[in-house]
């Protein structure tokens, strides 16, 4: 019980700031590569990858390598058991 309490408080950290909501509400419409999120949320690519890295460490999106691009993708699985959590609060 305490590592999933320590979870769920880690995932509302990684969603508290603006840009990773953003992120994460791009991945949960459709697959994106690290490129599509720079060019959408207009921010520099090292800023997009600082960003995902605290949504990787989440847990909050699952990766497919294709090549020479990483192609990300919501984990909709954790996000329902996120979700569920804050019900039964």
């Amino acid at each position: 019980m305490l590592l999933l309490i320590e979870e769920i408080a880690y995932l509302f950290k990684a969603m508290g700031e603006p840009t990773r909501l953003k992120i994460l509400k791009l991945l949960s419409i459709q697959e994106m590569c690290v490129c599509e999120l720079v060019e959408v949320l207009d921010i520099s690519q090292p800023r997009v990858s600082q960003h995902l890295k605290v949504l990787k460490n989440a847990g909050v999106f699952k990766e497919r390598k294709d090549k020479q691009r990483t192609f990300l993708a919501s984990h909709h699985q954790k996000m329902i058991v996120f979700f569920i959590y804050l019900i039964h609060l």
